[in-house]
Protein backbone atom coordinates (compact mmCIF):
# COMPACT_ATOMS: atom_id res chain seq x y z
CA UNK A 1 0.00 0.00 0.00
CA UNK A 2 1.66 3.51 -0.92
CA UNK A 3 2.64 5.63 2.28
CA UNK A 4 -0.29 8.00 1.18
CA UNK A 5 -2.96 5.88 0.86
CA UNK A 6 -1.63 4.10 4.19
CA UNK A 7 -1.91 7.63 6.11
CA UNK A 8 -4.78 8.59 4.33
CA UNK A 9 -6.48 5.22 5.50
CA UNK A 10 -5.42 6.13 9.23
CA UNK A 11 -6.74 9.54 9.01
CA UNK A 12 -10.06 7.88 8.87
CA UNK A 13 -9.64 5.91 11.26
CA UNK A 14 -8.95 8.71 13.87
CA UNK A 15 -11.38 10.88 12.29
CA UNK A 16 -14.79 8.42 12.39
CA UNK A 17 -13.65 6.42 15.49
CA UNK A 18 -16.50 5.53 17.65
CA UNK A 19 -15.18 7.69 20.28
CA UNK A 20 -13.93 11.06 20.84
CA UNK A 21 -10.14 11.20 20.75
CA UNK A 22 -7.97 14.65 21.39
CA UNK A 23 -4.71 15.65 22.35
CA UNK A 24 -3.79 18.18 24.96
CA UNK A 25 -0.96 19.65 25.78
CA UNK A 26 0.19 20.71 29.71
CA UNK A 27 -1.98 23.46 29.82
CA UNK A 28 -5.08 21.33 29.23
CA UNK A 29 -5.35 22.75 25.29
CA UNK A 30 -6.58 21.04 22.91
CA UNK A 31 -3.84 20.68 20.04
CA UNK A 32 -5.51 17.84 18.52
CA UNK A 33 -9.07 16.34 18.04
CA UNK A 34 -10.97 13.66 15.69
CA UNK A 35 -14.45 14.49 14.08
CA UNK A 36 -15.97 12.14 16.30
CA UNK A 37 -14.59 13.91 19.55
CA UNK A 38 -15.59 17.21 17.86
CA UNK A 39 -19.18 16.47 17.18
CA UNK A 40 -19.67 14.78 21.17
CA UNK A 41 -18.52 18.75 22.17
CA UNK A 42 -21.06 20.29 19.52
CA UNK A 43 -18.23 22.22 17.62
CA UNK A 44 -16.31 22.74 14.68
CA UNK A 45 -12.46 20.90 14.68
CA UNK A 46 -10.85 24.45 13.25
CA UNK A 47 -12.70 26.41 16.95
CA UNK A 48 -11.94 23.70 19.32
CA UNK A 49 -7.74 22.96 18.33
CA UNK A 50 -6.11 25.66 20.41
CA UNK A 51 -8.62 26.75 22.67
CA UNK A 52 -8.24 25.17 26.34
CA UNK A 53 -11.11 22.25 26.73
CA UNK A 54 -12.63 24.02 29.68
CA UNK A 55 -13.70 26.35 26.89
CA UNK A 56 -15.00 23.06 25.16
CA UNK A 57 -17.10 22.06 28.47
CA UNK A 58 -17.23 24.19 31.03
CA UNK A 59 -17.26 21.91 34.40
CA UNK A 60 -19.60 22.30 37.42
CA UNK A 61 -16.49 21.38 39.44
CA UNK A 62 -13.76 23.58 37.41
CA UNK A 63 -11.23 21.75 39.66
CA UNK A 64 -11.51 18.36 37.89
CA UNK A 65 -10.06 19.18 34.75
CA UNK A 66 -6.36 20.99 36.66
CA UNK A 67 -6.97 17.72 38.68
CA UNK A 68 -7.19 15.11 35.84
CA UNK A 69 -3.80 17.30 34.37
CA UNK A 70 -2.03 16.89 37.43
CA UNK A 71 -2.53 13.00 38.28
CA UNK A 72 -1.79 12.58 34.09
CA UNK A 73 1.94 14.26 34.79
CA UNK A 74 2.31 11.72 38.25
CA UNK A 75 0.57 8.90 36.80
CA UNK A 76 2.42 5.82 34.59
CA UNK A 77 -0.95 4.78 33.22
CA UNK A 78 -4.33 5.66 32.37
CA UNK A 79 -6.14 8.01 34.06
CA UNK A 80 -9.89 8.66 34.01
CA UNK A 81 -12.52 11.22 35.38
CA UNK A 82 -16.40 11.74 35.41
CA UNK A 83 -16.83 15.25 34.36
CA UNK A 84 -20.51 16.77 34.26
CA UNK A 85 -20.33 19.95 32.30
CA UNK A 86 -22.05 22.59 29.76
CA UNK A 87 -20.73 22.54 26.13
CA UNK A 88 -20.87 25.67 24.59
CA UNK A 89 -23.80 25.40 22.95
CA UNK A 90 -25.38 25.01 25.91
CA UNK A 91 -26.44 21.37 26.80
CA UNK A 92 -25.62 20.02 29.99
CA UNK A 93 -23.50 16.73 29.06
CA UNK A 94 -21.54 13.94 31.42
CA UNK A 95 -18.05 12.80 29.76
CA UNK A 96 -16.12 9.91 30.61
CA UNK A 97 -12.21 11.11 29.85
CA UNK A 98 -9.50 8.43 30.24
CA UNK A 99 -5.55 9.98 29.11
CA UNK A 100 -2.28 8.67 29.53
CA UNK A 101 0.60 11.25 29.17
CA UNK A 102 3.07 10.76 26.26
CA UNK A 103 6.51 12.89 27.14
CA UNK A 104 7.94 11.39 24.06
CA UNK A 105 6.21 13.91 21.71
CA UNK A 106 9.12 16.28 19.82
CA UNK A 107 6.45 19.41 20.56
CA UNK A 108 6.65 18.86 24.90
CA UNK A 109 4.48 17.19 27.36
CA UNK A 110 0.90 15.58 25.83
CA UNK A 111 -2.15 13.82 26.98
CA UNK A 112 -3.90 11.74 24.85
CA UNK A 113 -7.15 11.64 25.74
CA UNK A 114 -10.09 9.06 24.94
CA UNK A 115 -13.47 10.75 25.75
CA UNK A 116 -17.30 9.58 25.08
CA UNK A 117 -20.78 10.94 26.53
CA UNK A 118 -22.05 8.93 29.52
CA UNK A 119 -24.99 6.67 28.38
CA UNK A 120 -27.92 6.06 30.63
CA UNK A 121 -26.16 2.92 31.65
CA UNK A 122 -23.24 4.93 32.60
CA UNK A 123 -24.85 7.18 34.57
CA UNK A 124 -26.41 4.92 36.45
CA UNK A 125 -22.83 3.53 37.27
CA UNK A 126 -21.46 7.26 37.84
CA UNK A 127 -24.81 7.68 40.13
CA UNK A 128 -24.14 5.02 41.85
CA UNK A 129 -20.18 5.39 42.60
CA UNK A 130 -21.14 9.38 43.11
CA UNK A 131 -23.89 7.52 45.85
CA UNK A 132 -21.25 5.22 47.95
CA UNK A 133 -18.77 7.73 47.92
CA UNK A 134 -21.63 9.90 49.83
CA UNK A 135 -22.63 6.89 51.62
CA UNK A 136 -19.09 6.50 53.33
CA UNK A 137 -18.36 10.00 54.10
CA UNK A 138 -21.90 10.30 55.54
CA UNK A 139 -21.80 7.19 58.01
CA UNK A 140 -18.49 7.85 58.95
CA UNK A 141 -19.51 11.37 60.26
CA UNK A 142 -22.69 9.70 62.26
CA UNK A 143 -20.74 7.16 63.20
CA UNK A 144 -17.92 9.54 64.63
CA UNK A 145 -19.99 11.53 66.26
CA UNK A 146 -21.77 8.76 69.16
CA UNK A 147 -18.21 7.59 69.16
CA UNK A 148 -16.51 10.53 70.00
CA UNK A 149 -19.35 11.04 73.30
CA UNK A 150 -18.54 7.51 74.31
CA UNK A 151 -14.70 8.53 74.49
CA UNK A 152 -15.54 12.05 76.18
CA UNK A 153 -17.63 10.84 79.10
CA UNK A 154 -15.49 7.55 79.19
CA UNK A 155 -12.87 10.06 80.37
CA UNK A 156 -14.99 11.55 82.42
CA UNK A 157 -15.86 8.72 84.38
CA UNK A 158 -12.14 8.25 85.09
CA UNK A 159 -11.93 11.49 87.00
CA UNK A 160 -15.44 11.21 88.81
CA UNK A 161 -15.06 8.66 91.51
CA UNK A 162 -15.74 10.87 94.46
CA UNK A 163 -18.90 12.69 92.55
CA UNK A 164 -21.97 10.62 92.26
CA UNK A 165 -23.98 13.34 89.96
CA UNK A 166 -21.76 13.69 87.61
CA UNK A 167 -20.63 9.91 87.41
CA UNK A 168 -24.79 9.12 86.57
CA UNK A 169 -24.69 11.37 84.19
CA UNK A 170 -21.81 10.49 82.63
CA UNK A 171 -23.27 7.28 82.35
CA UNK A 172 -26.72 8.39 81.00
CA UNK A 173 -25.01 9.80 77.98
CA UNK A 174 -22.91 7.00 77.26
CA UNK A 175 -26.09 4.97 77.14
CA UNK A 176 -27.56 7.47 75.29
CA UNK A 177 -24.35 7.40 72.96
CA UNK A 178 -24.64 3.87 72.56
CA UNK A 179 -28.20 3.48 71.95
CA UNK A 180 -27.98 6.32 69.03
CA UNK A 181 -24.86 3.44 67.25
CA UNK A 182 -27.23 0.87 67.47
CA UNK A 183 -30.16 2.27 65.91
CA UNK A 184 -27.64 3.56 63.81
CA UNK A 185 -26.23 0.44 62.53
CA UNK A 186 -29.48 -1.23 62.16
CA UNK A 187 -31.03 1.47 60.42
CA UNK A 188 -27.97 0.91 58.05
CA UNK A 189 -29.13 -3.01 57.86
CA UNK A 190 -32.71 -1.86 57.55
CA UNK A 191 -32.27 0.21 54.27
CA UNK A 192 -29.15 -2.22 52.60
CA UNK A 193 -32.23 -5.39 53.05
CA UNK A 194 -34.59 -2.78 51.08
CA UNK A 195 -32.76 -2.68 49.10
CA UNK A 196 -31.87 -6.07 47.83
CA UNK A 197 -35.02 -7.10 48.72
CA UNK A 198 -34.14 -9.01 52.08
CA UNK A 199 -36.30 -7.07 54.51
CA UNK A 200 -38.24 -9.83 56.45
CA UNK A 201 -41.41 -9.53 58.27
CA UNK A 202 -42.96 -11.74 60.92
CA UNK A 203 -46.90 -10.97 59.83
CA UNK A 204 -49.63 -11.30 62.63
CA UNK A 205 -52.96 -9.96 63.05
CA UNK A 206 -52.20 -6.32 64.34
CA UNK A 207 -54.95 -4.36 66.60
CA UNK A 208 -53.21 -1.29 65.10
CA UNK A 209 -54.89 1.49 67.78
CA UNK A 210 -53.09 0.10 70.76
CA UNK A 211 -50.03 -0.28 68.57
CA UNK A 212 -50.18 3.87 68.29
CA UNK A 213 -51.09 4.35 71.99
CA UNK A 214 -48.23 2.35 72.72
CA UNK A 215 -45.90 4.03 70.59
CA UNK A 216 -46.99 7.41 71.60
CA UNK A 217 -46.35 6.19 75.25
CA UNK A 218 -42.83 5.12 74.86
CA UNK A 219 -41.79 8.57 73.78
CA UNK A 220 -43.46 10.67 76.32
CA UNK A 221 -39.85 11.05 77.95
CA UNK A 222 -39.11 12.95 74.59
CA UNK A 223 -42.29 14.56 74.24
CA UNK A 224 -41.88 16.51 77.97
CA UNK A 225 -38.51 17.43 77.19
CA UNK A 226 -39.49 19.42 74.57
CA UNK A 227 -42.79 20.44 75.77
CA UNK A 228 -44.75 19.17 72.84
CA UNK A 229 -48.49 18.77 72.86
CA UNK A 230 -48.81 15.59 71.45
CA UNK A 231 -53.10 15.48 70.53
CA UNK A 232 -54.13 12.30 69.12
CA UNK A 233 -57.45 11.53 67.40
CA UNK A 234 -57.77 7.71 66.71
CA UNK A 235 -60.61 5.66 65.74
CA UNK A 236 -60.82 2.61 68.56
CA UNK A 237 -62.49 0.89 65.60
CA UNK A 238 -60.66 1.30 63.26
CA UNK A 239 -59.40 -1.96 62.85
CA UNK A 240 -56.56 -4.95 62.15
CA UNK A 241 -53.90 -4.61 59.67
CA UNK A 242 -51.50 -7.90 58.84
CA UNK A 243 -48.21 -6.94 59.59
CA UNK A 244 -45.19 -7.39 61.83
CA UNK A 245 -45.66 -5.67 65.13
CA UNK A 246 -42.08 -4.74 65.33
CA UNK A 247 -41.39 -2.83 62.03
CA UNK A 248 -44.98 -1.53 62.39
CA UNK A 249 -44.25 0.00 66.08
CA UNK A 250 -40.98 1.55 64.28
CA UNK A 251 -42.95 3.16 61.41
CA UNK A 252 -45.08 4.87 64.19
CA UNK A 253 -42.24 6.00 65.77
CA UNK A 254 -40.22 7.07 63.15
CA UNK A 255 -42.95 9.30 62.35
CA UNK A 256 -43.51 10.89 65.53
CA UNK A 257 -40.04 11.46 66.26
CA UNK A 258 -39.26 13.20 63.33
CA UNK A 259 -42.29 15.16 64.02
CA UNK A 260 -40.81 16.31 67.33
CA UNK A 261 -37.32 16.63 65.95
CA UNK A 262 -38.80 19.69 63.80
CA UNK A 263 -41.82 20.91 65.63
CA UNK A 264 -40.52 23.85 67.70
CA UNK A 265 -40.61 23.54 71.53
CA UNK A 266 -44.17 23.86 72.96
CA UNK A 267 -45.32 23.17 69.47
CA UNK A 268 -48.17 20.97 68.60
CA UNK A 269 -48.16 17.65 67.13
CA UNK A 270 -51.34 15.47 66.05
CA UNK A 271 -51.83 11.93 65.05
CA UNK A 272 -54.79 11.15 63.58
CA UNK A 273 -55.79 7.36 62.71
CA UNK A 274 -59.06 6.60 60.97
CA UNK A 275 -60.27 3.91 58.69
CA UNK A 276 -61.59 4.65 54.97
CA UNK A 277 -63.53 1.64 53.30
CA UNK A 278 -60.58 -1.24 53.61
CA UNK A 279 -57.61 0.63 54.53
CA UNK A 280 -56.38 2.36 57.72
CA UNK A 281 -54.67 5.81 57.26
CA UNK A 282 -52.35 6.81 60.29
CA UNK A 283 -50.99 10.82 59.85
CA UNK A 284 -48.68 12.58 62.15
CA UNK A 285 -48.45 16.38 61.15
CA UNK A 286 -45.91 19.01 63.32
CA UNK A 287 -46.28 22.34 63.35
CA UNK A 288 -42.46 23.43 62.44
CA UNK A 289 -40.86 25.21 59.60
CA UNK A 290 -42.38 23.85 55.84
CA UNK A 291 -40.64 21.81 53.68
CA UNK A 292 -39.89 23.09 50.15
CA UNK A 293 -41.73 21.81 47.33
CA UNK A 294 -38.44 20.69 45.33
CA UNK A 295 -37.53 19.03 48.63
CA UNK A 296 -40.27 17.00 48.48
CA UNK A 297 -40.00 14.30 46.21
CA UNK A 298 -36.59 13.22 47.87
CA UNK A 299 -37.23 13.86 51.29
CA UNK A 300 -37.81 9.36 51.46
CA UNK A 301 -34.01 8.53 50.03
CA UNK A 302 -31.31 7.27 52.31
CA UNK A 303 -28.66 9.69 53.16
CA UNK A 304 -30.73 12.78 51.70
CA UNK A 305 -30.33 15.75 53.60
CA UNK A 306 -33.71 16.73 55.49
CA UNK A 307 -34.49 20.55 55.16
CA UNK A 308 -33.05 22.71 53.59
CA UNK A 309 -34.53 25.88 55.48
CA UNK A 310 -32.42 26.47 58.69
CA UNK A 311 -35.50 25.07 61.07
CA UNK A 312 -35.04 22.08 59.53
CA UNK A 313 -31.54 21.17 58.90
CA UNK A 314 -30.31 19.14 61.39
CA UNK A 315 -27.23 17.14 59.51
CA UNK A 316 -28.88 14.06 59.92
CA UNK A 317 -27.95 11.45 56.83
CA UNK A 318 -32.16 11.08 56.51
CA UNK A 319 -32.22 7.27 57.35
CA UNK A 320 -35.05 7.24 59.31
CA UNK A 321 -37.41 8.39 56.64
CA UNK A 322 -35.84 5.50 54.17
CA UNK A 323 -36.51 2.91 56.47
CA UNK A 324 -39.97 4.05 56.99
CA UNK A 325 -40.76 3.93 53.82
CA UNK A 326 -39.50 0.29 53.23
CA UNK A 327 -41.21 -1.07 56.19
CA UNK A 328 -44.29 0.47 54.35
CA UNK A 329 -43.83 -0.75 51.39
CA UNK A 330 -43.34 -4.31 52.40
CA UNK A 331 -46.33 -4.26 54.20
CA UNK A 332 -48.45 -3.10 50.93
CA UNK A 333 -48.65 0.51 51.78
CA UNK A 334 -48.24 4.32 50.88
CA UNK A 335 -46.74 6.98 52.64
CA UNK A 336 -47.17 10.00 51.28
CA UNK A 337 -46.28 13.94 52.64
CA UNK A 338 -47.29 17.25 52.30
CA UNK A 339 -46.25 20.60 53.63
CA UNK A 340 -48.41 23.84 53.47
CA UNK A 341 -46.84 27.08 54.46
CA UNK A 342 -46.06 25.76 57.68
CA UNK A 343 -45.56 22.07 59.42
CA UNK A 344 -45.44 18.76 57.37
CA UNK A 345 -48.11 15.86 57.12
CA UNK A 346 -46.83 12.28 56.60
CA UNK A 347 -49.74 10.06 55.53
CA UNK A 348 -49.19 6.08 55.92
CA UNK A 349 -52.24 4.11 54.52
CA UNK A 350 -52.31 0.17 54.93
CA UNK A 351 -54.66 -2.47 53.88
CA UNK A 352 -57.40 -3.36 56.37
CA UNK A 353 -58.08 -6.89 57.56
CA UNK A 354 -61.79 -7.78 56.79
CA UNK A 355 -63.70 -7.90 60.99
CA UNK A 356 -62.79 -10.70 63.25
CA UNK A 357 -65.79 -12.92 64.47
CA UNK A 358 -64.82 -11.70 67.79
CA UNK A 359 -64.90 -8.00 66.69
CA UNK A 360 -68.02 -8.72 64.91
CA UNK A 361 -70.06 -9.77 67.95
CA UNK A 362 -68.98 -7.19 69.68
CA UNK A 363 -69.71 -4.20 67.52
CA UNK A 364 -73.03 -5.93 67.25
Amino acid sequence: MPPIAAEARYADLYDFAPVGYCTLDSDGVIRAINLTGAATLEAERAWLVGRPLGEAITPVDPRQLQDHLVRCRRATGRVRVEIAGTLASGRFVELSLTSVADARDPGGWRMNTVFTEATETHREILDAKRAKDELLEVVSHELRTPLGALIMWSQVLRTSDDDPIRRARALDAIEQSARRQVRLVDDLIDVARSLTGQLSLSLSRVAFTPLVEHAVAALRPAIAAREIDVRMSLDPAAGDVRGDPARLTKVVSNLLEHALRFSAPRGVVTVTLARASDQLRLTVRDDGAAIPADELPRLFDPFAPHGASPARAVGSMGLGLAVTRALVVRHDGTITVTSGDRGAAFTVTLPALAASARDAAAIS
